[in-house]
């Protein structure tokens, strides 16, 4: 097996963990509510009052330029070097669906 097959191999491997995780957490109580909708993980757009970063999203701490994901577990460069967390584009793949301008962000709703 060549050197890119083996790492192409290695990241189907690690992406499959990091689903199984997903799936685990979520059968566990992990709240996919609270997940922002469409292909980012934020809530608003960035840079103005009403932007919030999804609650399972973070930046690694020991390399900045790294994003994480507590949901799967995972960080950029634990799911082989090529995720875009770091930019907050979605791993997870949940409420990919196009999220529509009056849609609220479940945790500013008033609740009554």
């Amino acid at each position: 097996m060549g050197a890119a097959r083996r790492q192409k191999h290695h990241q189907t491997v690690l992406r499959a963990q990091a689903r199984t995780r997903l799936q685990r957490n979520l059968a566990r109580g992990a709240r996919s509510d609270v997940i922002p909708p469409g292909p980012y993980c934020y809530f608003g757009c960035r840079g103005t009052p009403t932007y919030r970063p999804c609650p399972y999203w973070g930046m690694d701490a020991i390399y900045p330029a790294v994003g994480t994901c507590a949901l799967m577990g995972v960080s950029d460069r634990t799911i082989g070097g090529v995720g875009m967390l770091f930019d907050q584009v979605k791993e997870c793949g949940l409420r990919q669906e196009a999220c529509a301008d009056s849609e609220e962000d479940p945790e500013s709703t008033p609740r009554t």
